[in-house]
């Protein structure tokens, strides 16, 4: 079940919750969503760097929820200490749930209601402090969260590098515009350049690259599968993800897997590419076929036998029964290839 980092395969619910509520591991709660906190998201981060001595939930994971206030809170949950720049923490998903046990019903906020995810472990590291990165952090995060193509309830943001420079943006006159590739992504690393200004002068510029995950479901299979089986429900089952750790043509829509079939065997729990499916045959090698011959205001009909399998669409070879004439047509339906006049 776990894949990339260490992340578990879950859907809508933290790990820790649903131990909490059910007393196993994985799975998905039986009222999440429905109580007075189904608006509360909160997903962990497998790796995290923090430049204070206090850890809290907020250095560690991305929270989101309806009342900001409330957010506000939840990021303030203190963790663990880390005494000295350098130091590293293990944390484990046992410990995030006594953590969250013990302080989100003092907020108000129902463990019923709370999505997310969580990795199996989270190591934390502190750094020395740099008021300065955390402006261009900020900036980063400001950008990416209001230009990106993803809800911002499936993402969180992870190990931001800053280039150097001492700089400040906002201070003594400096302004700043962030530069972006027109062909970004914004999945997995994402680089941008901030561009400084004084009295409309450029002054300088600075990298900043961060890891944008995005948490969507994925078709996986749900047994072994073999080459050019049909998928139907019972075949694909859709497995929240992180889908900056896969390949970029995996399926997260069930309409571009279901009626179509494998082009190879595939592995119980093996996740779905778009390059594992095709439409299905219409036309087998050897079949009997109806030719269609047309032309304005003309419709003329044979039968022809397939010389190889075709696909809606595909071009394929036919030998027309009556002339013995190989021709070359379009599969148009099944058993059918329409050959042009």
């Amino acid at each position: 079940m776990m894949r990339g980092k260490g992340y578990l395969s879950i859907i809508c619910c933290l790990i820790f919750l649903s131990i909490l509520c059910t007393g196993a591991g994985g799975g998905e709660l039986p009222g999440a969503g429905k109580g007075p906190s189904a608006g509360v998201v909160i997903n962990f981060h497998n790796r995290c760097k923090t430049e204070n001595e206090s850890v809290t939930i907020g250095d560690i994971a991305s929270v989101s929820c309806d009342d900001p206030r409330l957010c506000e809170k939840i990021r303030n949950i203190y963790v663990a200490t880390l005494a000295s720049p350098g130091t590293t923490l293990n944390i484990s998903a046992d410990q995030v749930a006594d953590i969250l046990r013990k302080n989100l019903p003092n907020l108000g906020v129902s463990l019923a209601g709370v999505r997310g995810t969580v990795p199996v472990e989270i190591v934390v590291t502190r750094v020395r402090g740099s008021k300065i990165r955390n402006i261009y952090a900020g900036i980063y995060k400001d950008y990416v969260l209001s230009h990106m193509p993803w809800a911002k309830t499936d993402v969180t943001i992870s190990d931001i590098r800053v280039g150097s420079t001492t700089i400040v943006p906002g201070k003594n006159g400096v302004t700043y515009r962030v530069v972006a590739d027109s062909s970004l992504s914004f999945l997995g690393n994402t680089p941008l350049s901030i561009v400084m200004f004084r009295n409309g002068d450029r002054i300088g510029s600075v990298r900043v690259v961060g890891k944008v995950n995005v948490f969507k479901k994925v078709a996986k299979a749900a047994r072994g599968i073999k080459s050019h089986e049909v998928f139907t429900k019972s075949e694909v089952r859709f497995v929240k993800e992180n889908i900056a750790e896969l390949p970029h043509d995996v399926i997260t829509d069930p309409g571009d897997i279901m009626g179509k079939e494998t082009v190879r065997s595939l592995r119980v729990n093996e996740i779905i590419r778009k390059r594992d499916v095709a439409q299905p045959l219409l036309v087998q090698k050897g079949d009997v076929v109806t030719i269609l011959i047309s032309a304005p205001g003309l419709l003329i009909t044979s039968k022809g036998q397939a010389l190889e399998g075709g696909r809606l669409g595909q071009m394929m070879r036919v030998k027309n029964i009556a002339t013995k004439r190989i021709v070359i047509g379009m599969v148009k339906g099944h058993k059918t290839v329409q050959v042009a006049f």
